[in-house]
């Protein structure tokens, strides 16, 4: 594959959370709704407490990792996409 296709592909910019080049409606209401609806779920099935390291690879705008910040986990993510970080941020 050439350079110039994989560097589009990678591209997570504000244009693709905004559904431009992905199956995103509407990110920031996709991911309010995880955050409310589904991490809950998922936080359930962990053991987290105030001395709790936890690991999001792919955490996009780190809406799960606010959540395990509320329970006093330290929280680390990682993400290709700068403009995802910088809105985690």
């Amino acid at each position: 594959m050439r350079s110039e296709q994989v560097e589009k592909q990678l591209s997570y910019d504000k244009g693709y959370y905004e559904g431009k080049g992905s199956n995103y409606k509407s990110s920031k209401e996709m991911m309010v709704n995880a955050e409310k609806k589904y991490f809950p779920k998922i936080l359930k099935n962990f053991e987290l407490t105030e001395n709790s390291h936890v690991l999001d690879i792919g955490c996009a705008f780190g809406y799960f990792l606010r959540l395990c910040d509320k329970l006093g986990c330290s929280t680390y993510g990682l993400d290709v996409s700068e403009y995802a970080i910088e809105q985690a941020k």
